[in-house]
């Protein structure tokens, strides 16, 4: 019998991709090293990465955990993306920074 090890946060990104949306290594783009977008299957090239961020923020704000540490993880590694973030956060949800959940669960993206 094989035995394969899976960490979480690989179940993390199979979770994230069947909501439709992921944690993306974006290193060298204008947006910043990691974003939070909808995985865009060639058809909908029209998706609205705000909405997947607000999709997260409105997980987290309910108390998942693996939302609340993808949050963190832009939070940790984007400035530019967490401001955005922030802005989703207020107009949506009428939030301040504080306000948004995030966890650190002793694992990272890179």
């Amino acid at each position: 019998m094989s035995v394969h090890y899976v960490n979480r946060k690989q179940i993390f990104f199979v979770l994230n991709q069947q909501e439709g949306w992921n944690l993306f290594d974006t290193k060298g783009s204008r947006g910043g090293d990691i974003q939070i977008q909808w995985i865009d299957d060639g058809i909908d090239k029209g998706k609205d990465d705000d909405l997947a961020m607000e999709f997260v923020i409105a997980k987290a704000l309910d108390g998942s955990e693996r939302h609340q540490w993808a949050l963190g993880q832009v939070k940790k590694y984007n400035d530019k993306e967490w401001e955005r973030i922030c802005g989703i956060a207020y107009a949506r949800f009428e939030i301040g920074e504080s306000e948004i959940p995030t966890r650190d669960l002793g694992f990272n993206f890179f």
